[in-house]
């Protein structure tokens, strides 16, 4: 939707609880997030399992 790719998608953060992430379409008829969404750090999140990459 975004042109994401898979590793940049799974380096994000989930959204905290009730955190709401405003999807807008442009003029353009390009949908963007309204605000940017936080990079994920392993560092900071004890329960942290590395996923295997296929």
């Amino acid at each position: 939707m975004f042109g994401w790719s898979e590793d940049y998608f799974e380096s994000l953060e989930h959204p905290d609880r009730c955190e709401v992430k405003k999807i807008i379409l442009t003029k353009d008829h390009v949908f963007k997030l309204e605000s940017q969404m936080r990079k994920f750090n392993p560092y900071t999140n004890t329960k942290y399992i590395l996923r295997k990459k296929k």
